[in-house]
């Protein structure tokens, strides 16, 4: 069986490997002239439970990626401390994706600068030249989305300075912002920090400015390079998810955490569902519902529904009643039901808040 891939991201490398690996032709087209050229914050979460035996075929190439790893997180609301934890096992990893790509690509029939798109009837042009395959796949991330999906912007700076504590990630909240600021040190002199949210570009680059200012080890470093992106929040689309000509992945999907921005891990998901149904003739909506990541998804939507509707202070209570253990679920894309069910019954002032909103988390 012939397989076209448009677009040589996370989704379209993983689904690639998957198919040559079990004996289809495959070939993968990507406009750019190199790998990973998206900005993004290249951040993983720690592989456990469900992730280790579905992951299992790419594990060794994200392990041969890490650039540094995590051991612990401080959270900040509206500039105060929140929470800190200096002594947990590893919870996450930052993974050269560049190098991650270019793994995935080994033994690929993968063509840069191809200009590519979906003609009709499985048909792909390319630079001029049709082809017919006997499966279309879009791969190519939100510049080639069939629909216009909710997305929102983020910027990011990549600083040179002397970050003491690089095993520990920060993240800012304000609750002024649906969204928030991160900061992922790569070692002892590297680090990234950006901020997406439901702003203007402006401001969310004056929001990231004035906490640069605020903080010592932030003012004293050198930003090296700014970058930006816009990054879909809308959660998978399960219209497009019935579409068969193409067939659609990742985040031409909607496969993007909505409320951390974490795409790399939920592209790859998609790919092995598809890779799945096109194996055994199963449905592919069907395949992605086995996973816990698809529910997480739907349910950090809610969450960031919610968000949106409340008032700045409620918001504030959100963040400084929800217990640690639940945030960092929210955070990692761990949260289930079960969860928002306890969160509710645990704390009275998300009961209510919750209980506004219950519609949502009942469907």
């Amino acid at each position: 069986m012939k397989i076209g891939i448009i677009g040589a991201g996370p989704a379209g490398l993983s689904l690639a490997r998957l198919l040559n690996e079990s004996g289809f032709q495959v070939t993968v087209y990507e406009v750019q002239s190199e790998l990973a050229v998206k900005p993004c914050g290249w951040g993983f979460p720690h592989i456990s439970g469900e992730d280790s035996s579905l992951l299992k075929p790419f594990i060794k190439d994200l392990e041969d990626s890490i650039v540094w790893e995590y051991s612990g997180y401080r959270v900040y609301l509206d500039g105060s401390l929140l929470f800190e934890n200096k002594k947990r096992k590893v919870l996450g990893y930052i993974i050269d994706k560049k190098l991650f790509l270019k793994k995935l690509s080994e033994g690929i029939d993968l063509r840069l600068r191809s200009r590519a798109r979906h003609v009709s009837e499985n048909m792909i042009e390319a630079n001029g030249l049709r082809t017919k395959y006997d499966v279309v796949v879009n791969a190519g991330g939100f510049y080639n989305q069939k629909k216009d999906l909710e997305k929102i912007p983020a910027i990011q700076y990549h600083l040179e300075g002397s970050f003491e504590e690089p095993e520990i990630p920060e993240l800012y909240f304000d609750s002024n912002l649906v969204g928030y600021t991160w900061f992922f040190p790569e070692n002892k002199r590297r680090a990234r920090i950006g901020i997406g949210g439901y702003a203007s570009v402006g401001i969310l680059e004056e929001m990231l400015r004035k906490l640069i200012i605020s903080k010592n080890q932030f003012r004293n470093s050198l930003i090296i390079r700014r970058e930006g992106a816009y990054v879909t929040v809308n959660g998978i689309d399960h219209d497009l998810v019935k579409d068969k000509d193409p067939y659609h992945i990742g985040e031409a999907l909607g496969a993007v955490m909505p409320a951390t921005g974490e795409g790399i891990r939920p592209s790859i998901y998609t790919s092995i569902a598809l890779y799945k149904s096109l194996k055994s003739g199963t449905d592919y909506l069907s395949e992605l519902k086995k996973f816990d990541i698809f529910n997480a998804i739907d349910l950090q939507k809610k969450i960031l529904d919610i968000e949106i509707k409340i008032d700045p202070n409620l918001r504030r209570q959100f963040l400084m009643k929800t217990p640690e253990d639940l945030l960092i679920k929210i955070s990692l894309g761990m949260i289930t039901k079960k969860d928002l069910l306890s969160l509710a019954i645990r704390r009275e002032s998300l009961k209510i808040l919750l209980e506004s909103f219950a519609e949502k988390f009942t469907k």
